[in-house]
Parts: C-alpha cells; sequence; structure tokens
C-alpha cells in the first residue's frame, strides 16, 4: 500500500506540473519508455549482467583465498590487516581511469575495477573470521594427520562461513555498484551506459528507467545473500545442536 499511496503521489504532483518533468518524469512515462526500449534495455541488463558474474567470480575467488591464508597467520594479521583496511578506505573511483587505461573502455576495465573493489571487504570478513575459529579444533586436525588443503576446507572455512557470507553481502554489492559507475563513466553498452546517454540528451523516463533496473539488480544481490546467509546461519545452528 505504502508503494502505490506513493506512486499516485508521484503521478499527480507530475501531471499537476507541480515538478517540472525534466527533473521528475511520471511513473506512467517511465514504465511506457521500458515498455517501448524493451530490447535495448534487455540488451543492456544482458552486458551488465555478464560483468557482475565475472565481477563477483575474481572477488569472490582472490578474497576468500587470500583472507583463509592470512587469517590463519597471526603474523600475516598483525602486519596485513591495517594496511588493508587503510586500503579498503580509499576512494576507489579515482582509480577507475587507470583500469581504462590499461584495458580500453570495454567490459574488461569495468570487471577488473568492480572486481579489485569488491575484493577487501571479502578478504578482511574472511580473514577476520578464519583468525577467531576455535584453535582446538585447528590443532586436533593437525594431530589426527589433516594436511593444509583438508584444514582449509574442513576446519577454517566451514566455522567462518556464516561471517564469509556476510563479507560477500557486502562486497558484492560493491561489484553492482562497481560495474554500473563504470558503465556510466566510459562505455558503448550496460546499464549505466543507457543512463548515462539518457542524461546526455535530458531524457528524464530513461534516466530513470535505467536507474530502476540498477537498483532491481543492487536490491536482488543484496535480497539474495541475505538469504543465503540465514540459510548458512541456519545450517550451523542444526549442526551444533
Amino acid at each position: 500500500m505504502a508503494v502505490l499511496v506513493f506512486l499516485a503521489a508521484w503521478e499527480l504532483i507530475t501531471r499537476l506540473g507541480m515538478v517540472p518533468s525534466i527533473i521528475l518524469p511520471a511513473p506512467s512515462d517511465v514504465i511506457v519508455v521500458g515498455f517501448t526500449d524493451s530490447g535495448a534495455y534487455l540488451s543492456g541488463l544482458q552486458v551488465t549482467a555478464v560483468e557482475i558474474l565475472l565481477g563477483s567470480a575474481i572477488a569472490v575467488t582472490f578474497g576468500v583465498s587470500l583472507g583463509v591464508l592470512i587469517g590463519s597467520s597471526r603474523v600475516a594479521m598483525r602486519i596485513l590487516t591495517p594496511l588493508l583496511d587503510s586500503t579498503f578506505a580509499l576512494p576507489w573511483v579515482v582509480f577507475y581511469p587507470l583500469s581504462v587505461v590499461w584495458f580500453g573502455i570495454g567490459s574488461p576495465s569495468k570487471v577488473l575495477f568492480a572486481g579489485v573493489h569488491a575484493i577487501f571487504p571479502i578478504l578482511l570478513a574472511t580473514a577476520a573470521a578464519v583468525s577467531i575459529v576455535d584453535q582446538r579444533y585447528v590443532l586436533l586436525a593437525r594431530a589426527l594427520g589433516a594436511n593444509r588443503r583438508q584444514l582449509y576446507f574442513k576446519i577454517l572455512l566451514p566455522f567462518a562461513l556464516l561471517q564469509i557470507v556476510a563479507g560477500l553481502r557486502v562486497g558484492l554489492g560493491l561489484v553492482v555498484i562497481g560495474i554500473i559507475i563504470g558503465e556510466m563513466l566510459s562505455s558503448f553498452g550496460g546499464i549505466g551506459y543507457l543512463i548515462s546517454h539518457a542524461r546526455e540528451v535530458l531524457d528524464a523516463p530513461r534516466v530513470y528507467f535505467g536507474i530502476l533496473i540498477g537498483l532491481a539488480l543492487a536490491i536482488g544481490t543484496n535480497a539474495g545473500m541475505t538469504w543465503l546467509e540465514k540459510r548458512v546461519g541456519s545450517w550451523q545452528e542444526i549442526g551444533r545442536a
């Protein structure tokens, strides 16, 4: 009901001319544009979705792997954690031009930028989670002859999984943001490009429809990771029981 009331008020305000349509187009105009240009938006969504998947693969692979390695070493935690915290706090968008210089304005520059940006929250969450795993389980596994691979996959990762998924929720959200920002700054395809192109020609309905798709991607990613986080939490509770 709240959403319907909000949309109705939005439509009424624009139809009465209380706000110029160039600033706030009517929701009906935004929806009509979406149906009219559905082919272009579906094509852009496909490009953006592929880039998000590739960026997420980079962030998860390197973030979790490096996080486990760092978290399993007290020396590495003391030395590298402050440095990684400081690096994560940097305004990473200023480094995007370097990615364009190295890889051009195609998809690789967006994927690299978003993937590297998202590595840090995943890495930090994984390292912190692994570092607090009860050492009695680690010592017991070693006493039973577990090698390093078995230690990682049988002890460290299962016990740290919930915190790792929490880090993934933040990191994958940054992937979506990084991809769309990259497409808006320099690209010939994707949802971000469609938003930027519509902005240049002052086509407000198309700008708003592109923004809605971007919001849907971000909300969907967050909702999926929240669901996974709850499932992992339930699985761990069952395991403890």
